[in-house]
């Protein structure tokens, strides 16, 4: 299995036997799509970050979107959907951090996404976690 996109150099097994057995640990959120060179076959895995369910106006809430820093030309990017907004805005843009406190100022529901990126090519967003303000 192949992971794409390629620039990123996150992984990259080459040819496997057939009933070949592999693992590898995805540290950061993002939706990473692959393919196996043998067949042909794509597919995507998708890493959520980890946000709290609930958080209260006024009172910071963290999120993590890696386990990891950026490694070396990569960078995270976040993403929030604010209550009420159908629009995604930027919340943290090219940081090698691993994760970040939100402050929200307002109840509702917030979606927050994240993923991976290089100066050649980006992960898709990661699913969206949302927290419930109140």
């Amino acid at each position: 299995m192949r992971r794409t996109p390629p620039e990123l150099g996150l992984y990259d097994s080459g040819l496997k036997p057939p009933v070949s057995f592999l693992q590898f640990t995805f540290r950061s959120a993002g939706t990473f799509p692959y393919v196996d060179p043998a067949t042909g076959n794509r597919g995507r895995i998708a890493v959520s970050l980890a946000a709290p369910a609930t958080g209260q106006v006024g009172q910071p809430f963290h999120v993590d979107w890696s386990a990891a820093p950026a490694p070396s030309g990569l960078a995270f990017d976040v993403q929030i959907q604010t209550p009420g907004s159908a629009t995604w805005h930027p919340w943290q843009t090219g940081v090698a951090a691993t994760g970040g406190d939100f402050t929200p100022n307002a109840a509702g529901s917030y979606a927050i996404r994240a993923r991976l990126r290089g100066a050649a090519g980006a992960s898709q967003w990661s699913p969206a976690s949302t927290v419930s303000v109140s």
